[in-house]
């Protein structure tokens, strides 16, 4: 058995999604997964510092649509000033043991390219259904890994389910009202209808259909606490 050659976090990371809207977030570095990450922390809301030398062409789109404050200097440690988290990628590798060190003395998260000994985040294969987020990571011992995963995954998620996530939002008080037992009454609630199809009845069937089912499982409950 071999060990991977650049050796992976030893703990297990742990998963969170991160409000990043307004926040200041550091990218170092212009190659296309830099690119493709970054684009991803300005769709979270995200103020992008980016430290490049020149512009590529994948750069350039997302400055056109994007307010991003690109940089042409090198990385010093003024540049983590008020910044929540770095990206890296496609630099000299020379850079990264101070890279690090700077990141960790100022308790600033680093995830660092296809370099996981020096990250302390984790930048998960992910797919997005409007609200709906799902992260699969394999603690960065294989990218390629967490990829096959998440096509895997997205094959099985309508593309309606965003848009549920949102109905059933707007569904909770009523629940909330009608229900007195308590959280642990519509967890149990809210688990058996979905044991009982309402995500296939609202991708096939529609929002009405799906509203029915919901106010059908409500008038059984509320008339079994009232016998009760």
């Amino acid at each position: 058995m071999t060990n991977c050659s650049d050796s992976p976090l030893l703990t297990k990371p742990q998963p969170f999604f991160m409000q990043l809207q307004g926040r200041r977030c550091l990218v170092v570095g212009a190659d296309g997964e830099a690119a493709e990450k970054c684009e991803q922390l300005l769709q979270a809301g995200a103020q992008v510092i980016w430290l490049a030398p020149e512009p590529t062409a994948a750069m350039q789109r997302l400055m056109d649509a994007y307010p991003i404050e690109w940089v042409t200097e090198a990385f010093t440690e003024k540049w983590l000033q008020g910044v929540w988290l770095v990206l890296c990628s496609g630099t000299d590798t020379a850079l990264l043991p101070n890279l690090f060190a700077a990141c960790e003395a100022r308790q600033i998260f680093l995830n660092v390219v296809d370099k996981p000994r020096y990250c302390s985040l984790i930048w998960p294969a992910q797919i997005q259904r409007g609200v709906v987020s799902v992260a699969i990571s394999t603690g960065g011992a294989s990218p390629a890994l967490a990829r096959w995963v998440r096509e895997q995954i997205e094959a099985l998620l309508p593309a309606q389910l965003g848009a549920l996530a949102l109905w059933l939002c707007g569904q909770r008080e009523q629940v909330k009202t009608r229900l007195t037992g308590g959280f642990a009454q519509r967890a149990t609630f809210w688990s058996t209808l979905f044991k009982e199809g309402l995500v296939e009845c609202y991708v096939q069937q529609g929002e009405q259909a799906a509203l029915g089912r919901v106010q059908q499982a409500l008038e059984e409950v509320t008339n079994m606490q009232e016998k009760g």
